[in-house]
């Protein structure tokens, strides 16, 4: 919800999808690790966000893991999650994440117990 008020008028806007963006926070922690680490830290996050790849060929140091990210070419920072559930994915495709964030290690972004769904629409 964003409110703005001008003599006389307010004006609100209530995004229909208040989601975080993946490429916003990437972009945030790329900016500032030590401020947006602080900022999440023990937060129940939802994400929409580009499923890259799955941890079966990388178990170290998750056993069964989950990689998303915004699709930016070249970008550094992952979100990394080991799910709750599971259903078919291919890379590329638009996911929403939820989980709880614990912790920024190897230019990862750590969601513990989260839950995977189907994005309606990342834009």
């Amino acid at each position: 919800i964003r409110l703005t008020a001008a003599f006389n008028h307010m004006h609100i806007f209530i995004d229909p999808n208040p989601n975080i963006k993946a490429r916003d926070i990437i972009s945030e922690f790329e900016k500032n690790i030590s401020s947006s680490n602080e900022k999440y830290l023990n937060k129940e996050l939802t994400i929409d966000a580009f499923f890259y790849n799955n941890g079966i060929e990388y178990r170290y140091p998750w056993k069964e893991y989950l990689l998303f990210g915004s699709s930016k070419f070249g970008e550094k920072i992952k979100i990394y999650c080991s799910p709750t559930n599971s259903f078919p994915m291919n890379e590329g495709e638009e996911i929403t994440v939820s989980g709880s964030y614990s912790k920024y290690e190897n230019f990862n972004l750590i969601l513990d117990d989260c839950f995977i769904s189907k994005s309606e629409s990342i834009n």
